[in-house]
């Protein structure tokens, strides 16, 4: 029954058994049980006991490498995170939500993920709701008519199901998604965000968003959103604002999996501006890999965030939107205002502070890759010691969601010239980052704050900031380079500091 499952979790799953004892009755369930019967890629593996699971989830941490977390001590659940060659596989480890394995089935969210086998005996099955069937018929059905009402952020997972197994939903199910989305406010945002991260990390996650919004999910999850609805753009946006958001994650989507998706999971290979993306970026292939393989947190992928930037990145746009004298519509400092609402967007989802910083950076820096790729040359080392100056570690994100916005200005692809034009722009900026990075962005300093104060017989004060400043930017554009030359530089700009105070 089961189909050529992905190496990874079979491999998983084989080292389960040796470390697991078959007298712990452990049975795999939910969504692991599920990718397998479907044949997806998967490195999540979920287990149930009939008891409180925790010391054979530590013991299974020690023994095969991983690390132990806690997720829920009165519910007895718990996760270990394996990582090796640059992939991390969960899994995660609970007790029986019902008195028997049948029942703990039947009050689970849809009956794909209602399926069981003992862990030690595959042939063995539990499947109480036919969800095997449900699976090969392609349907989507609840578990109960009290699903979505008993655990809300069930509304969310119904998005991800159905499109990431192309499903469709049973009738009534819908309106039942929609009636039990008020209950979201009741959802800790941690649960919300956890899930809503699973969907940006899903297939087609724009399409997904656009389900939610149909469920009337989206409203209780970033209400913000909604207020994109119906801003219109002039030329040469062809899109509304909610549109062209929409488009924007929807490419950025397909943009990342070009670099990072494993290889035989592309889609669109026939899509002329991927395979123009694939050639003039695919020198640093390997590196994007490594950034984006760069958790910034152990349950959410940077592609996610990434894809979360893109749908908040003109999130400003609504407050700022003012028609002109011309009669075009302009969205002076959309990206400024937007920066601050995305901040607090990612604090309500109980993001991390690295995180929420990120999303801020990318709305405030989503332009700036745009301004040199609108002159007719390629961006100077200056432009690309101020960009990463402001974008920082998230410089190399926000140049792919800059990509992305240029997709989705219009409905329509770009000429392959002016496509070209906007890639070879780009790939100074990861050029600087990945292999220019100690020259062009990052230089070693040639004199240091003390040199200054000792040579120029200054006080620690900020013209010594300022100084060092001005140098790194001089020796990162290429206009110094020894300490000679950064002594005199020194000597004119604290001259001119002192000219500017005393006028």
């Amino acid at each position: 029954m089961i189909k050529q499952a992905n190496t990874s979790s079979l491999d998983i799953i084989f080292r389960l058994r040796d470390v697991i004892e078959p007298s712990a009755d452990a049975w795999l369930v939910g969504g692991s049980v599920r990718d397998q019967l479907a044949g997806k890629l998967s490195h999540d593996i979920d287990l149930i006991f009939p008891f409180d699971p925790r010391q054979i989830a530590r013991q299974a941490a020690d023994r095969l490498g991983g690390n132990f977390f806690t997720l829920d001590d009165s519910r007895g659940m718990y996760r270990i995170l394996i990582t090796e060659n640059g992939q991390t596989d969960v899994v995660d480890f609970g007790r029986f939500q019902a008195e028997t394995l049948e029942e703990d089935l039947k009050n689970r969210d849809f009956t794909i993920n209602a399926v069981a086998y003992r862990l030690h005996n595959p042939t063995d099955w539990k499947d109480p709701l036919g969800g095997r069937q449900d699976l090969k018929d392609r349907l989507l059905r609840p578990c109960s008519e009290h699903a979505f009402i008993n655990d809300p952020v069930r509304t969310i997972r119904a998005a991800r199901m159905a499109l990431g197994f192309n499903l469709h939903m049973v009738p009534g199910v819908i309106q039942m998604i929609r009636e039990a989305s008020l209950g979201l406010k009741h959802v800790s945002a941690e649960r919300k965000r956890d899930e809503f991260f699973k969907l940006l990390d899903s297939p087609h996650p724009a399409s997904a968003i656009r389900l939610l919004d149909s469920f009337n999910v989206l409203p209780q999850l970033i209400p913000e959103l909604i207020e994109l609805k119906g801003v219109q753009q002039s030329l040469p946006h062809t899109m509304n604002v909610w549109e062209h958001t929409l488009s924007a994650v929807k490419h950025l989507d397909q943009l990342l999996d070009l670099f990072i998706a494993p290889e035989g999971m592309l889609e669109d290979g026939g899509n002329l501006m991927l395979g123009l993306t694939a050639g003039k970026l695919g020198k640093f292939r390997q590196d994007i890999q490594k950034h984006y393989n760069h958790s910034l947190n152990p349950f959410r992928t940077r592609k996610s965030l990434g894809l979360l930037g893109a749908l908040l990145h003109d999130i400003g746009k609504p407050v700022t939107a003012k028609t002109g004298e011309d009669g075009r519509i302009h969205f002076y400092g959309h990206q400024t205002v937007g920066a601050e609402i995305t901040r607090r967007i990612g604090q309500s989802l109980a993001l991390s502070e690295v995180e929420v910083d990120g999303l801020s950076v990318m709305t405030e820096s989503h332009m700036k890759p745009h301004f040199p790729i609108m002159k007719d040359t390629l961006p100077s080392r200056r432009n690309v010691y101020r960009y990463y100056r402001s974008a920082k570690d998230f410089g190399v994100d926000t140049c792919f969601l800059s990509l992305a916005d240029s997709l989705s200005r219009t409905d329509t692809l770009p000429e392959q010239e002016a496509w070209t034009a906007v890639l070879d722009k780009i790939s100074v900026y990861l050029e600087g980052w990945f292999d220019k990075r100690e020259t062009w962005v990052q230089p070693p300093r040639l004199i240091s704050g003390d040199d200054i104060m000792r040579h120029f017989s200054l006080e620690p004060g900020k013209i010594i900031g300022d100084v060092l400043d001005k140098l790194e930017e001089a020796q990162a554009s290429g206009e110094i380079s020894t300490r000679e030359e950064a002594l005199e530089l020194a000597k004119i700009t604290i001259h001119n500091h002192k000219k500017e105070s005393d006028e």
